[in-house]
C-alpha cells in the first residue's frame, strides 16, 4: 500500500508507529455517508482513511473497488485518486491498460499502468511513472510512504512461530526500515516501510511549468539551429539561426540591419513525408502542421516551384528535434513565397476563395454532420486529416492520397439506400451496379442527367484507386498515370483539380438527394 503524506508530518520519524500500519486496500474511501439517527440527518465524511496507527495521516493514490453483487472478475478493480489523474491531465485507455497522455513528441506516455493478474497469478500491480509522481509530490509538499510485507514458508513445514526472533533493519540512510521475524529457517515474515522523497526540487518543477506554458526558457537551452533563408529586408540569400539575436522585427529595425524574423526558409517537399505518413499523430492542413498534444507549425506554405517555406520566427517555435529534422531538407529558394501567403501573412487579408482542398474538406465535413442515410463517413480520421495534397511529385505519395480519399468518399455511399431511391422511381436495379452508377441513374430519373452525362470526378477517383496504388503494375496502370501527367503536368495539380471537380459533383448530388 502507499499513502501521500505531508513532508513535515511528525509521524514520519515514528518507525514503530509506521510499522503498525494496518489497512486494507478496499477499506479506503474518498467519501462516505452515514445516517445519524439521533439527529435525523445524513453526515458526509470526506477522506475516510483508516491506517490503524496515529503515526500516519494522508491519502492513498490507489483505491480498491468492489462492485457488490456482481460475480465477475471485473467486479474487483483498482482506481487511481482523481486528484492525481486530474492534476496530471491523464486519461484512461483500456487498450493500453494505463492512464495516458501525449509527450512533447506526440507519442503515448503511460503515466499510471494497471496490470491485472492473469489466470495463473492473483497479483495486480499499479505502477506509477516516477517523474510525474515526483512532480506531484513536490507540488503538494509531500512524500510517498509505502508499506511492504513478505511472508515465506518452506514447503511442507508448519507455521510454528515458537522461538521466533524479531530483528530490526534500516536501509537507505533511514528512509527505509523493516522488521523481520524468523523461526528455524523454515518460516519468516518481513514487514517494513519505505519513505519515497521526490528527486525533483521545487525550483525544477516551477521551471518546467513555466517552460511548458511558454514563460521563460529551459535552464540549459538547446543550441540554435542554422537555416538558409531569403533575407527579405536586404534581398539576399543568407544564413540565420533560431537564436532571436540573429534577426530583428519591424519595431526595432531602425537600430540595425539584421534580416527580419519573417524571412522565409525553403525546404524540399520531402520534409512533409514524415507528417503525412502518420495521420493519427500529425494533422497536415493548408498552412499548419500540428502534433497531437505537442506543437504546431504555423504559416507554412508551398511555392510555385514545389518548395515548402516557413518563416524563421515560426521555426523557432518548434521543438529542438523538429528544428534539426527540418534543417536536413533546407535549400536555397528557387522562387519566392506563394501569392496566397503574401496576401494572408503580409497584407493581412483573407484569401478570396478557398483552396481546392479546403473546399472539398468543408463539403465532406458538412456531409459528415448532415447524417443522410445514403452516405456515411467511415474512417475514424476526420476529413481535415485525411484529405492531404501530394507535394513530393512521386507516384507513391499521389497514389496513397487518392486511395485514402476514394476509400472515404466512394465507400461512404450506402448502396442499399441508393437502390431504395431508384426503386421508388419504379426502376429495376441491377445487383452489379455500384455507387457511382446508382447515383448517375438516380440523377437521370430525376431529370438532372441525360443518358450520356456521367459523374466524371467520381469515376476519375475510382480509376485513381485502381491504377495509382503503390503496388499497381501493368500497361493499363502505366497508361493511366502517363495520361494524368500529360493532362495536368504534375500529380499535385491533378489531385487539386480532382478536388475541385469532386466538390462540384458532390454538391450536385446533395442538392438533388437531400430532401
Amino acid at each position: 500500500h502507499a499513502a501521500v503524506v505531508n513532508a513535515d508530518h511528525p509521524g514520519l520519524d515514528d518507525h514503530d508507529g509506521l510499522l503498525r500500519w494496518s489497512c486494507g486496500l478496499f477499506s479506503q474511501k474518498a467519501l462516505t455517508r452515514s445516517w445519524v439517527i439521533t439527529r435525523d440527518e445524513v453526515v458526509f465524511e470526506p477522506h475516510v482513511h483508516r491506517w490503524g496507527t496515529d503515526a500516519l495521516s494522508g491519502f492513498p493514490l490507489v483505491y480498491g473497488r468492489c462492485f457488490e453483487g456482481l460475480d465477475e472478475p471485473e467486479a474487483l478493480y483498482m482506481e487511481v485518486a482523481q486528484d492525481y489523474i486530474h492534476s496530471l491531465d491523464v486519461h484512461w485507455r483500456s487498450e493500453r491498460g494505463a492512464y495516458c497522455r501525449f509527450d512533447s513528441r506526440g507519442d503515448w506516455e503511460d503515466v499510471v499502468s494497471i496490470t491485472n493478474g492473469e489466470a495463473d497469478s492473483d497479483v495486480t500491480l499499479v505502477s506509477f511513472s516516477r517523474d510525474p509522481l515526483d512532480q506531484y509530490l513536490v507540488e503538494h509538499d509531500a512524500v510517498l510512504v509505502q508499506l511492504f510485507e513478505f511472508r515465506f514458508r518452506q514447503p511442507g513445514s508448519l507455521a510454528n512461530w515458537a522461538g521466533s526472533k524479531r530483528v530490526r533493519h534500516g536501509m537507505d540512510r533511514g528512509l527505509s526500515f523493516y522488521q523481520r521475524f524468523a523461526a528455524d529457517g523454515s518460516i519468516s515474515h518481513a514487514r517494513g516501510v519505505q519513505i519515497v522523497r521526490p528527486r525533483l526540487s521545487k525550483r525544477q518543477v516551477e521551471q518546467r511549468l513555466r517552460t511548458s506554458h511558454g514563460f521563460g526558457a529551459d535552464t540549459d537551452p538547446d543550441p540554435p539551429v542554422e537555416f538558409t533563408v531569403w533575407d527579405l529586408r536586404n534581398d539576399r540569400i543568407t544564413t540565420v539561426s533560431t537564436d532571436p539575436a540573429t534577426t530583428t522585427n519591424y519595431f526595432v529595425a531602425s537600430e540595425n540591419s539584421l534580416p527580419y524574423e519573417t524571412s522565409p526558409a525553403f525546404f524540399r517537399a520531402e520534409v512533409l513525408a514524415k507528417y503525412k505518413a502518420d495521420s493519427a499523430k500529425y494533422t497536415v492542413q493548408e498552412s499548419t502542421i500540428s502534433c497531437r498534444g505537442g506543437w504546431m507549425l504555423r504559416n507554412y506554405g508551398v511555392n510555385e516551384a514545389g518548395q515548402v517555406f516557413v518563416y524563421i520566427c515560426r521555426l523557432r517555435e518548434l521543438p529542438y528535434e523538429e528544428q534539426q529534422y527540418w534543417a536536413i531538407y533546407n535549400e536555397a529558394p528557387k522562387t519566392g513565397i506563394s501569392e496566397r501567403a503574401y496576401t494572408t501573412d503580409f497584407q493581412g487579408e483573407w484569401p478570396d476563395t478557398p483552396t481546392p482542398r479546403e473546399a472539398l474538406v468543408n463539403l465532406l465535413q458538412r456531409w459528415r454532420e448532415l447524417g443522410v442515410p445514403w452516405w456515411k463517413w467511415r474512417p475514424d480520421t476526420p476529413p481535415e486529416r485525411l484529405v492531404v495534397v501530394p507535394r513530393m511529385e512521386n507516384r507513391d505519395e499521389w497514389g496513397n492520397s487518392l486511395v485514402a480519399l476514394s476509400n472515404a468518399v466512394l465507400e461512404g455511399f450506402q448502396t442499399k439506400e441508393l437502390r431504395k431511391i431508384l426503386q421508388a422511381h419504379s426502376i429495376e436495379v441491377d445487383k452489379q451496379w455500384r455507387s457511382t452508377t446508382l447515383l448517375e441513374r438516380i440523377l437521370r430519373a430525376r431529370g438532372v442527367f441525360d443518358e450520356k452525362t456521367r459523374l466524371v470526378s467520381l469515376r476519375e477517383l475510382n480509376d485513381g484507386r485502381r491504377f495509382s496504388g503503390v503496388h499497381v503494375q501493368g500497361a493499363e496502370a502505366k497508361a493511366h498515370n502517363r495520361r494524368v501527367l500529360e493532362t495536368h503536368g504534375t500529380y499535385q495539380r491533378h489531385f487539386e483539380q480532382l478536388c475541385v471537380a469532386l466538390a462540384k459533383d458532390l454538391t450536385l448530388i446533395a442538392n438533388h438527394l437531400v430532401t
